[in-house]
């Protein structure tokens, strides 16, 4: 760990992600939106999102997970939740036991009311740490591979019912995979991380460092760039989070050429130090629209903690959550100090809005574990190290209002490990209890 700074650690979410037309929120319309012509958007809805009427929480007795990571709906209200089984251990998704030697990535999918409908294992994988799903209702995953010095990732695109259609792999880039890649409207998947030899050529990226690519729906490579950013240990924590926005745009969030000792530091084309965190907007074709160092959102004395970016919105706005402890050397000393960052599509902050959390304030690690940007600017973020009287959820809406907060109603501790967004704007979760068991959280009120 660096003085001065904890790692940071970048988690997110992803949300179902339609593309709307371009505009400014304010311009759209529920039902009147016209499709984008930069990048095959597809007609949709823009869901005003409301507190759930009936937000519950369904847990998966006798399993051993490590963790619900990641949460997503299919157009049809479907939820998927996927994540790791523990390794040795016999655990049940909903549809029989399964025992594994070694820790296994799992998908499992529920009805829109929480009955289970298939799960599926993935032994290629530990655990899945990012999931979403394509206009057609093909499944996009990214896990991670092993562990140690032989960490790597893979990409796994699926049929709706979990089946295998292509992947890609990479390395290393686990535990950091909690958004590695984002889908357009017509399918295409742009995936980014950090390669080296091994894996650039059939990724498709012409050298090392970190990289951004576009594949079509069948897995062909479209075009592929690299940025640098080789460090000599840690590559993993180089890997930026992506999110695609409405107007054409490619937006990064990592760690910049200050951190853990990088050799070779990312380079978007900018020129400038990018310090210990950036952001960075790319056109659809990898070229540089703008960067700039995100040092300056962390208070002006001896702070550290980590950004989790939730993602961008219809308007092309970016949501960053900023959760910082105050150190003395490396050791937090105090409650973390989290807010939401709110940014216009040229990345100029717009807004800062302080949240306080009930509870536990978690003086030994950033609050936050994940956070998702609904297309109407909404912004669901989700909490790690629950007690029970603690708030596990708040949703703000997009001038930074608390919309609604939730907390599980009994005496269990728990972690929220990934949020979302259905395609009607109604929240999702997913995460472990204090036992281990996985659970599921959703609005079972009817649409």
């Amino acid at each position: 760990m660096m003085p001065g700074k904890l790692p940071l650690i970048l988690l997110a979410a992803l949300s179902i992600h339609v593309l709307p037309a371009c505009g400014a929120r304010d311009e759209l319309e529920a039902g009147e939106l016209e499709a984008a012509p930069l990048r095959c958007a597809k007609k949709t809805v823009v869901q005003p999102t409301l507190a759930p009427k009936d937000f519950v929480l369904e847990e998966l007795p006798g399993a051993k997970f490590t963790g619900g990571h990641a949460v997503a709906a299919s157009p049809n209200g479907d939820i998927l939740v996927a994540g790791g089984i523990v390794g040795g251990t016999t655990s049940d998704l909903g549809g029989g036991p399964h025992t594994v030697a070694a820790n296994t990535a799992f998908i499992a999918s529920f009805d829109a009311s929480g009955h289970h409908q298939w799960d599926r294992l993935y032994p290629e994988a530990a655990a899945i740490m990012q999931i979403a799903v394509d206009p057609e209702g093909n499944i996009l995953a990214a896990a991670g591979v092993g562990g140690g010095d032989s960490t790597s990732a893979l990409l796994l695109e699926l049929d709706s019912a979990g089946n295998p259609l292509w992947s890609k792999a990479w390395g290393p880039g686990f535990p950091n995979l909690l958004r590695s890649f984002d889908v357009d409207g017509c399918g295409d998947v742009f995936l980014s991380g950090v390669t080296d030899e091994k894996s650039r050529a059939a990724l498709g990226v012409p050298g090392d460092g970190v990289f951004v690519a576009e594949y079509d729906p069948s897995g062909r490579v479209l075009w592929g760039k690299s940025f640098g950013g080789t460090p000599p240990a840690a590559l993993e924590y180089l890997s930026p989070t992506i999110a695609l926005d409405d107007q054409g745009g490619i937006l990064l969030q990592g760690v910049g050429a200050n951190a853990y000792g990088v050799e070779a530091p990312v380079d978007f084309g900018g020129g400038d130090d990018l310090g210990d965190g950036y952001m960075a907007k790319l056109t659809d074709a990898g070229d540089l629209s703008w960067q700039q160092s995100l040092d300056g959102l962390w208070p002006p004395t001896q702070w550290g903690g980590s950004f989790t970016f939730g993602g961008v919105d219809a308007a092309g706005e970016l949501v960053l959550i900023v959760d910082a402890l105050h150190l003395s050397g490396i050791d937090p000393t105090g409650p973390a100090v989290v807010s939401a960052q709110r940014f216009d599509p040229s990345g100029q902050v717009i807004s800062t809005t302080p949240l306080a959390f009930s509870g536990s304030t978690n003086n030994q690690a950033p609050t936050v574990s994940s956070a998702a940007v609904a297309p109407s600017g909404s912004t669901l973020i989700g909490r790690q190290s629950n007690h029970p009287t603690d708030t596990w959820m708040v949703e703000l809406d997009a001038g930074g209002a608390p919309i609604w907060s939730w907390s599980h109603p009994s005496d269990k501790p728990g972690n929220v490990t990934a949020v979302a967004f259905d395609a009607g704007g109604r929240p999702l979760a997913t995460g472990f209890m204090d036992n281990g068991n996985l659970f599921v959280a959703f609005d079972a009120s009817p649409p």
